[in-house]
């Protein structure tokens, strides 16, 4: 993937196991999620749209690869805070 190049994708966010955010519908349905739809996401791949870790792991695929992977806290949001 070239840098710029757009890129549409589905994820699944979790937190301590529990879906936090998902583009695919069962897993949404399955979360007990809120949302008003489900689809996948579309950005410019390595301009900064998702957070550094997914960022960088677009740049690494071809068209039409799938993959799955999980980002550890550093390469995501950070580490989780308690307080808040």
């Amino acid at each position: 993937m070239n840098k710029g190049g757009f890129v549409e994708f589905d994820f699944t966010l979790k937190a301590d196991g529990r879906v936090v955010d998902t583009t695919l519908k069962l897993v949404g349905e399955e979360g007990k999620l809120q949302k008003s739809f489900f689809r996948p996401v579309l950005i410019a791949a390595g301009e900064g749209m998702v957070v550094p870790g997914l960022d960088k792991a677009l740049l690494e695929l071809k068209a039409g690869d799938e993959k799955t992977f999980s980002l550890p806290p550093l390469d995501a949001f950070g580490e989780r805070n308690p307080e808040l």
